[in-house]
C-alpha cells in the first residue's frame, strides 16, 4: 500500500516537472499579473491652422447632431486670455458644480482667521468636509455646509456671485438652485486660478476627483483640476486642463445623448489646440535694447578776442562867430536913422519946388 502511494506520488511530481519544461520561460509570470486596461484614445481630426477652436467645435457638435439649446461651452486661453463661448448665458442645473464656490467661501473664512480647518462642522472637521464635496462629491457633506453657512441658501449662492465677477442684476432665479451658466463658471475658475496660493488646497481636491472620466477621459500625462455634477437630463464638467499653455473648460448638457462621452471629447479637443498653440504660436520676441548713444564729447566754445574798442572821434569844435566890435553896434542904427532923415528932406525939398 505504501509503496502505490509513493509511486503515485512519484508519477504526480514528473508530470508537474514535465509541464513546467513545457511552458515557454515567462509565461507563468506574464500570467500572474492582471493585463491593464487598453488606454482610450481619442483625437478629433482638424486643422488648427485653417480652423478655429470654436470653428472645430461647431463641427464637431453638428457631426454628432448635437442640438445647439442643448449644450453651453465655455474655454478660456490662460497665457493670452482669449475665450470662445457657446451660449455663453445660458443657465443650466450645474448639479454638483456649486460645491466648489461653496468650498471656496469656507477657504476665505479659514483665510481670515474665522474658523479653522479643524473645527468640526456636522460628524467631521471642516478640512475633511471640503475633500468629501470635491474628491468624492458628498452630497450629504455639501447640505451641511450649507445649512452651517446659512439655512436661506438664496443667502449662500448670492454669497458666491463675487468669485465670477458678474453683475447679480444680470442674474436669473434659476441661479439661487444651482443653475449655472459658462460664463458664470469661467468667471469662479478664473478666480480659482488667480489665487491658487490661497485655494491650492481645493485645486488638490479637484485633481483627485475623477480622473478616468469626463475632461480627464483622454488626459494622457496633464493633470485635470475638474468639479463634474449631474442631476435629472443634466450633466456638466468644469475645471481647470494644465497643458502647456493651461485652459479653462465648462461644459453644461441639457439631455445630450452619450453625454459623459461628449464632454471627455470635447476636453480632449480642447486639449489638442492647447498643444497646437503651445507649438505653433511663438513667443513675443522682447524688443532690442538700444546701445546707450554715447555723449558727444562737448567742443570748447572759442572765445572771441575783443575787438578794441577805438577812441571815439571828438567832434569838431564850431569856430565861434565873430562879434562884431562895440562901436560898429552902435554905428549901425545911427547910419539907418540918418538915411531916413535924408530921406525926409529930400521929399519935402521935391514938394516945395512944385509948389512954387
Amino acid at each position: 500500500m505504501k509503496r502505490t502511494l509513493r509511486r503515485a506520488v512519484a508519477a504526480l511530481l514528473g508530470l508537474l516537472l514535465c509541464s513546467l519544461v513545457m511552458v515557454p520561460a515567462g509565461t507563468a509570470e506574464a500570467a500572474s499579473k492582471k493585463k491593464p486596461p487598453p488606454k482610450k484614445e481619442f483625437h478629433y481630426p482638424a486643422d488648427f491652422s485653417q480652423e478655429s477652436l470654436g470653428e472645430v467645435i461647431e463641427r464637431y457638435l453638428a457631426e454628432r447632431k448635437i442640438s445647439p439649446d442643448h449644450i453651453a461651452i465655455g474655454w478660456r486661453d490662460l497665457e493670452s486670455g482669449e475665450e470662445w463661448y457657446h451660449n455663453p448665458d445660458l443657465f443650466f442645473s450645474a448639479g454638483s458644480t456649486y460645491k466648489l464656490p461653496l468650498a471656496m467661501l469656507y477657504i476665505d473664512k479659514v483665510e481670515a482667521g474665522e474658523i479653522s480647518l479643524e473645527d468640526k462642522i456636522g460628524s467631521y472637521p471642516l478640512g475633511k468636509d471640503l475633500e468629501l464635496i470635491l474628491v468624492r462629491s458628498s452630497n450629504a457633506a455639501a447640505k451641511v455646509l450649507k445649512d452651517h453657512w446659512n439655512e436661506d441658501y438664496t443667502e449662500v449662492f448670492r454669497d458666491m456671485i463675487p468669485y465670477s465677477g458678474l453683475d447679480e442684476a444680470t442674474l436669473p432665479k434659476e441661479f439661487y438652485t444651482a443653475a449655472f451658466s459658462p460664463r458664470f463658471v469661467i468667471g469662479t475658475l478664473q478666480t480659482l486660478y488667480d489665487e491658487s496660493e490661497r485655494y491650492g488646497m481645493l485645486i488638490d481636491y479637484l485633481k483627485q476627483a475623477r480622473q478616468t472620466t469626463f475632461f480627464a477621459a483622454y488626459r494622457d500625462k496633464y493633470e485635470v483640476a475638474h468639479k463634474y455634477g449631474s442631476i435629472t437630463g443634466f450633466l456638466c464638467d468644469s475645471g481647470i486642463i494644465y497643458t502647456e499653455r493651461p485652459f479653462l473648460l465648462t461644459v453644461l448638457t441639457h439631455y445630450t445623448g452619450a453625454a459623459q462621452t461628449v464632454i471627455g471629447e470635447l476636453g480632449r479637443i480642447a486639449m489638442d489646440y492647447a498643444e497646437y498653440l503651445a507649438q505653433n504660436v511663438p513667443e513675443p520676441t522682447p524688443e532690442p535694447t538700444p546701445e546707450p548713444t554715447p555723449e558727444p564729447t562737448p567742443v570748447p566754445t572759442p572765445v572771441p578776442t575783443p575787438v578794441p574798442t577805438p577812441e571815439p572821434t571828438p567832434e569838431p569844435t564850431p569856430e565861434p562867430t565873430p562879434e562884431p566890435a562895440r562901436g560898429a553896434k552902435a554905428l549901425a542904427p545911427s547910419l539907418a536913422g540918418g538915411a531916413a532923415i535924408v530921406c525926409a528932406a529930400v521929399v519935402l525939398l521935391t514938394r516945395r519946388k512944385k509948389k512954387e
